[in-house]
């Protein structure tokens, strides 16, 4: 199967996986949960190459973003005596889901980067500078 083509299931294995982590988290042991957390990181990795196109990237990025703000929020919830029994099976499961979308959202911003700064120091290095051919 092309790589391409197996993208889509790597992100819903990896999505189902964090929910299910998120929820057990608490049950597991650690070195079943940290096994658990590393192959959610390596999905993540997976979903970072394969799945986001030029055109997904700003989408993408800024849905990681929101959805670490709502981890930041969700942290100070837990001070509150508000949804005792709920909230720390959200925060599990948010918590997973930063954890197999951030390297996912590394990848492609390091990819990002590269075809924005990468460009212009090929440019340079083939005897141009800030698009204009040196004398």
């Amino acid at each position: 199967m092309e790589l391409k083509k197996l993208g889509p299931y790597v992100f819903l294995g990896g999505f189902i996986i964090a929910l299910l982590v998120g929820l057990a988290g608490q049950n597991l042991d650690p070195d079943t949960y940290a096994l658990f957390l590393g192959i959610l990181g390596v999905l993540g990795l997976v979903v970072g190459f394969v799945n986001i196109t030029d055109k997904e990237v700003v989408a993408f990025l800024v849905a990681v973003i929101a959805l670490l703000q709502v981890q930041t929020s969700l942290t100070v919830l837990t001070s509150l005596p508000v949804m005792v029994d709920v909230l720390p099976f959200v925060t599990a499961i948010v918590a997973a889901l930063v954890i197999f979308l951030l390297p996912a959202a590394f990848v492609v911003a390091l990819k990002t980067i590269y075809d924005l700064a990468g460009e212009r120091a090929f440019e340079t290095v083939e005897g141009k500078v800030f698009g204009k051919k040196r004398r």
